[in-house]
């Protein structure tokens, strides 16, 4: 039975604002590979209609994609470091961008519209993404769906790299989580092509994938089928048909490449007593999924391993910050599974993706701060007044570096992992899958579910909106800020 519904904590106003900032976030900021990523899948069909689809590659690896920021204008050599499959996604999506360009003779993307239409892609595999949770919830005993849905959506990760940058890893997350849908409902064919589709993309999926693998299959053989199924052959295949236009040789090995410079560049220690984390808690995970061994697929299980599987990532790899947005869902699922622990989980999932968050802001300080591009109503309200030549200033003393400063020599990315590093460490104890056994806190029991959600929802706004603040103020009080600076 649960203790409270979503339904019962007056859920009008949360939605409301929820709305107002993923609103404000969605139609005043964009990073720029959004831009690139949609150039590619307009050159997607010139490549094609000029009977040369082979040489897709070769077309982006030769094109100039020129874009205004608010550092002025950028040129870019628009290589595309992907695999078909999300260029495809981009391509269909950006069609009409390309019939518009074939007949008016315009870039599109230098018009406010032309934006925001390709934005809303990443807008649509939010809401597909959503839905896959909704669908998931509803096979995990006493699990508010509705809950679950308001946790993902106002996840201060989802805030910040769907809704506000546009970056696409929702569109993997997306197919992930249909994968695990079609787990749970027993269709493997179904599953294995979903998370194919997913794990070619940027290859992050992959991390989730391989320790349902194990705990799905007993057998080395069915473990080994599936991940060549899931893994291995669209990874050649996609390669493979690129193979004979003129770039196809190097499709995709800087995603690889940066892969796994990630996942093996964080160690602890030097010389022969290098410890990497991601190794050692990936392998745990791995372990685990192999040990319960069980007749049917627990759905509570198949949770707990995708959050520890990349989660371990997350914290221990060296990773592009907009890469955290495929955990928002299995977070969100964790606290809403258990309607007893659900306080205990809300504290602990609020420490720990502020602090990742934060440690995210100094490793990318540009990335979630101010609007990407010129041409968005942001800018054109606070900045347009001012010249771009003001932009270094606007780079360099962006929120994540103004934090820097204040907090000064102690390295304060260190600081924010560690604190993550120790809230995700009691989120898998807390949440280990024993019916027998449930973590909770007395010190909680003073709070209604629902002001931990106004304390999370304002926390996650502060840290959302904060650095559109910072740029807003560094645009409308350049001059007295560059004197202190």
């Amino acid at each position: 039975m649960k203790l409270a519904t979503f339904k019962s904590l007056k859920y009008k106003t949360y939605w409301i604002v929820l709305a107002v900032v993923s609103g404000f976030l969605f139609f005043n900021t964009a990073f720029s590979d959004l831009y690139i990523t949609t150039r590619h899948g307009i050159t997607f069909w010139t490549a094609l209609f000029h009977g040369d689809f082979l040489n897709f590659y070769q077309y982006c690896q030769e094109g100039q994609i020129g874009y205004e920021t608010t550092n002025g204008i950028i040129n870019y050599v628009g290589s595309a470091s992907y695999d078909i499959s999300l260029y495809l996604i981009f391509a269909l999506w950006n069609f009409p961008l390309w019939v518009i360009e074939q007949i008016s003779g315009i870039n599109t993307q230098e018009f406010i519209l032309g934006i925001l239409y390709s934005k809303l892609l990443i807008l649509l595999f939010i809401f597909l993404s959503a839905r896959a949770l909704i669908l998931i919830a509803r096979k995990l005993d006493d699990c508010d769906a509705e809950l679950v849905l308001y946790l993902f959506l106002s996840s201060v990760f989802v805030l910040t790299y769907a809704f506000g940058t546009g970056n696409y890893d929702i569109i993997a997350c997306a197919f992930s989580l249909y994968g695990i849908e079609a787990l749970l409902q027993g269709k493997k064919g179904k599953y294995i092509v979903l998370f194919a589709i997913a794990n070619s993309m940027k290859y992050l999926t992959i991390f989730i994938f391989v320790p349902l693998v194990i705990y799905k299959n007993k057998k080395i053989i069915n473990m080994v089928k599936e991940l060549l199924l899931g893994v291995v052959m669209p990874v050649v295949i996609l390669k493979g048909i690129f193979l004979i236009g003129g770039s196809g040789a190097v499709v995709g090995t800087e995603n690889l490449g940066n892969l796994t410079s990630s996942v093996f560049g964080f160690n602890i220690g030097g010389g022969l007593s290098v410890i990497n984390f991601l190794v050692i808690f990936y392998a745990f995970t791995c372990i685990l999924a192999f040990l319960w061994n069980e007749e049917t697929i627990n759905p509570e299980k198949v949770i707990y391993l995708s959050f520890l599987s990349y989660a371990s990532f997350i914290i221990f790899a060296n990773i592009n910050s907009y890469w955290v947005v495929i955990l928002a869902p299995f977070l969100s699922l964790l606290i809403a599974k258990d309607p007893i622990g659900i306080k205990i989980n809300l504290f602990l999932e609020m420490i720990f993706t502020l602090s990742l968050q934060l440690n995210l802001f100094m490793w990318w300080p540009s990335i979630p701060f101010g609007p990407s591009y010129a041409k968005l109503p942001l800018y054109q309200l606070v900045g347009a007044a001012h010249s771009m030549e003001k932009g270094t200033f606007i780079t360099g003393y962006a929120f994540g570096t103004l934090l820097s400063r204040i907090l000064g020599s102690v390295a304060p990315e260190l600081l924010f992992r560690s604190i993550a590093f120790t809230a995700f460490i009691f989120l898998a104890v807390v949440n280990y899958p024993n019916e027998n056994k449930k973590i909770t806190s007395n010190r909680l029991n003073q709070y209604a579910v629902s002001d931990l959600l106004k304390i999370r929802m304002g926390l996650s706004s502060l840290l959302v909106l904060g650095p559109i603040l910072t740029y807003t103020a560094q645009m409308l009080f350049y001059d007295k800020l560059s004197a202190l600076f």
